[in-house]
């Protein structure tokens, strides 16, 4: 799985306000507006930095509204899965 690291993060998506919270295990968390410019940019910096080589580069954090994950429509997932089984309403599914 190419960028498993990024299971080992915990993150919380408010859709009314765009802020999204992500928790490493060890370190810091980020909160940061997925609606501005530097907002997505620190995102974007801070998953680069988690992720270090295995990131390949400077990831995007786009914001898309009126779509859906992949993983559409939700299901039930076990908790170890959890941040991979967030829908985008930031409720797990």
């Amino acid at each position: 799985m190419a960028n498993a690291k990024l299971a080992l993060l915990h993150s919380a998506f408010d859709a009314r306000t765009g802020q999204m919270l992500i928790r490493p295990p060890e370190g810091a968390p980020l909160l940061a507006d997925t609606r501005s410019e530097a907002g997505r940019a620190a995102i974007a910096t801070f998953l680069a930095g988690f992720l270090g080589e295995e990131a390949r580069g400077t990831p995007h954090f786009v914001e898309a509204p009126g779509h859906n994950s992949p993983m559409w429509p939700p299901r039930r997932c076990p908790s170890s899965a959890w941040p991979a089984c967030m829908p985008w309403n930031g409720r797990p599914a």
